[in-house]
């Protein structure tokens, strides 16, 4: 039996869906962390939303598989059935996990941070948490074994993916039956291996790219693809976490000393340990190299430097795959400063270089739902897509156009750490609420143009993540958000709702400034061409003017000498009159 429908459009479909819950999910966010500053007691409200980006977290995982299945044309039942009741499921989750202290639940009489931690514990412990982990268990356990796509980049991308969804699904599972994972040696290392499968989005992103950059690989090619070393590294690492946990009871250590994807073990100093530790180190090393080795590869498949005797020239493929691109390599590029910044340097924890590249990653690791958004906007835009009537209405505005700036306010916010950190004589950042650094030690010149690049980049990063998210499409907005969104404001603190209101009038004011000081730049320059044209068709018109009186004075001259020689050799004679004859 089979099952007859367009691939690439189911695939590309739930991966818009679920991306705008992943982005919606963060606009939101960080437009509330800037109106809370102006609200102290607003810390249950943020811990909600923080609850629910935790629990909206799957959603880019589930859209990289979606995106890997359209692009590897593997779309089948399963997949379908599983995407459906996993976007189903995330959906739920995030919008009762947001409306839960709305609707009363939790402890009512407590002091501090208790009534905060009460209401998370209860909305975990409700029967309604319990059936949405229960369908997302079941909707990626269909993920799991659904069909595997053809080529070899994005074969070793869905072996990652679909490892990640298994723990994820352990966990669901878990959580649906209401098992305490610290009574589970396997429920405890499948939370420890969860810091390696951190890696499936940004290895599927960078094989989503290669495969639009260089095409299908073969088998033929796997010993030059550095995709499958990472993949096989992080394999074996993930192994190896389960591994030290069933013979040795180690878990993984959460130090500050070590980078993100160099995993060390609590007791690793003790016993056979010690025999698995240079293995470790080894797999650690190869894992990174090839990590920053896929990042270059994807680059140079979308970037093309020609360089000649007067200077050189960038060119660059269809702007939305080539910012993911630039994007991808730069996770990829601080992912490995970080692990070598971790190795040189003896004392992490006291360095202000480390915590600089802590920062530099919590700067770009979000930039993962943003890297996906991009490819789908590409595979959308160059595709014939079939989309519902409001939203193909959207698809031919410039709205997409918000990814782009978006990704600039990102670029901007690595470039303001790096010169602060240049600058500053080792002072340790303070950053604002999306992750830009706040620049108050410099004169006071510095300050004020630092002040106005903050400025910037936060309307750049809202603004552009507002119009962009939109350009996925409006119909899940118009299910979800209209009905919740009012009920929820409704019984938000007046404070917050009024620091909401002054951050949102802040940064529709920043973007009209910006608009109107783009209008005015954009009105000057076609002031300055037109004025350019009239001065330049004045001059081409004088000059044809001349040109004609010069060739007009030449024929004159010309004619001149022939006229007067034609005179000198004429006779004269006498006029001859008729009259008549005398008799």
């Amino acid at each position: 039996m089979t099952w007859d429908f367009e691939q690439e459009v189911v695939g590309v479909g739930f991966a818009s869906k679920l991306l705008q819950v992943n982005l919606g999910v963060g606009l939101i966010t960080a437009a509330c962390s800037a109106a809370a500053r102006s609200c102290p007691s607003s810390g249950k409200t943020l811990a909600q939303l923080w609850r629910a980006a935790e629990i909206s977290s799957p959603a880019l995982l589930l859209a990289v598989f979606a995106l890997i299945q359209a692009r590897g044309a593997a779309v089948d039942l399963l997949s379908w059935a599983g995407l459906f009741a996993s976007t189903v499921s995330v959906v739920l989750g995030t919008v009762v996990s947001a409306l839960w202290p709305v609707l009363g639940a939790g402890a009512v009489e407590t002091n501090g941070n208790a009534e905060v931690d009460a209401d998370l514990h209860s909305y975990g412990a409700s029967r309604g948490a319990r059936a949405v982990s229960s369908l997302r268990a079941l909707g990626q356990t269909s993920l799991i074994v659904s069909c595997m796509p053809a080529s070899l980049q994005l074969s070793c991308a869905s072996v990652l993916v679909r490892l990640a969804l298994l723990s994820d699904t352990l966990g669901a599972f878990a959580h649906a039956m209401a098992i305490n994972p610290s009574t589970s040696r396997l429920l405890t290392a499948q939370q420890d291996a969860e810091r390696m499968l951190a890696l499936a989005p940004v290895l599927g992103a960078l094989a989503l790219l290669d495969h639009i950059a260089w095409g299908s690989a073969s088998p033929l090619s796997a010993p030059v693809q550095p995709i499958l070393y990472c993949t096989v590294a992080c394999l074996i690492l993930v192994n190896l976490v389960f591994l030290m946990r069933k013979c040795f009871d180690f878990g993984v250590k959460d130090s500050s000393r070590s980078a993100e994807f160099d995993i060390c073990f609590v007791g690793a100093d003790n016993g056979a340990s010690l025999h698995v530790e240079p293995f470790r180190q080894l797999t650690v090393v190869i894992l990174y190299a090839a990590l920053f080795l896929s990042g270059f590869r994807v680059l140079s498949g979308f970037f093309t430097v020609e360089v000649s005797a007067t200077g050189f020239a960038i060119s660059w493929a269809e702007p939305f795959v080539a910012t993911a691109a630039l994007l991808s390599s730069l996770s990829t590029a601080v992912y490995l400063g970080d692990y070598v910044s971790a190795q040189l340097l003896e004392q992490p924890a006291d360095n202000d270089e480390v915590r600089i590249m802590e920062r530099m990653k919590a700067i770009t690791i979000p930039t993962q739902g943003l890297t996906m958004a991009l490819i789908a906007t590409h595979v959308t835009t160059t595709s014939y897509i079939k989309l519902d009537p409001l939203d193909a209405m959207l698809s031919r505005l410039p709205l997409k156009y918000g990814f782009l700036l978006t990704a600039a306010a990102v670029l901007l916010q690595v470039m303001l750490l790096l010169v602060f950190a240049a600058c500053s004589g080792g002072t340790a950042p303070t950053f604002d609420g999306i992750g830009t650094v706040q620049w108050d030690t410099g004169s006071k010149s510095e300050n004020k143009a630092a002040m106005w690049l903050q400025v910037t980049a936060v309307a750049l990063l809202e603004g552009g993540l507002f119009l962009g998210v939109a350009s996925l499409g409006v119909s899940l907005w118009l299910l979800v958000c209209l009905p919740v969104v009012p009920f929820v404001i409704l019984f938000m603190p007046p404070e917050f709702c009024q620091g909401l209101w002054i951050t949102l009038r802040f940064c529709f004011s920043v973007v009209m400034k910006i608009l109107t000081t783009m209008l005015s730049w954009l009105d000057s320059v076609l002031t300055q061409r037109r004025l350019a044209q009239e001065a330049s068709s004045a001059q081409q018109a004088k000059e044809k003017a001349a040109q004609l009186e010069a060739e007009m004075a030449a024929q004159a001259a010309a004619q001149a000498p022939t006229k007067a020689s034609n005179n000198s050799g004429a006779t004269s004679k006498a006029p001859f009159k008729k009259g008549k004859k005398k008799s």
